[in-house]
């Protein structure tokens, strides 16, 4: 299964770049332009990771952030700047954003930090069976348990689980 990335950034040199840098492993990257476009993506689509610059047309990085917390949608965000401040960085983390990058990028951290969030949302196979075992032992005599409350709580789809 691969992991999903979108990329967000309306400088078009910095865009394409972001591209390859996480053009990495597994991982499936869309790029956008503007905060509307990475809105409309993240609304319609899955992402598992966005990475979102602060400074765009449309919605901003931080907007976005917030749009992201209120709607309740399962995407870490990891916000980019060129022009960052600690102060911004920890508004940001308080905020719901699971990283702050910083331009220029350097590829190796910023594909480390990505790959621990997406290490995170999706264990191995052997881990995420046991936690899903788990679960579904500690849960079983819950009333109203649905295949489709599992998905949702280890972020998987309902043909993946019946695997």
């Amino acid at each position: 299964m691969a992991h999903r990335i979108l990329v967000a950034e309306d400088d078009e040199l910095m865009r394409n770049y972001l591209g390859r840098v996480f053009n990495w492993k597994s991982w499936d990257v869309v790029k956008v332009e503007d905060g509307d476009q990475a809105l409309a993506q993240l609304e319609s689509k899955s992402f598992d990771v966005a990475v979102l610059d602060v400074n765009m047309p449309g919605h901003t990085g931080l907007e976005l952030l917030e749009e992201v917390q209120r709607q309740g949608i399962h995407t870490d965000v990891v916000l980019l700047t060129g022009q960052g401040s600690i102060e911004m960085a920890v508004s940001a983390i308080q905020n719901g954003a699971r990283d702050f990058l910083t331009k220029p990028l350097e590829p190796k951290e910023a594909r480390a930090k990505v790959g621990d969030l997406l290490d995170r949302r999706r264990p191995s196979p052997h881990i995420l069976a046991w936690r899903l075992d788990e679960y579904v032992r500690s849960h079983a005599q819950q009333t109203g348990l649905v295949l489709q409350d599992l998905c949702d709580r280890f972020h998987i789809s309902q043909r993946y689980a019946c695997l």
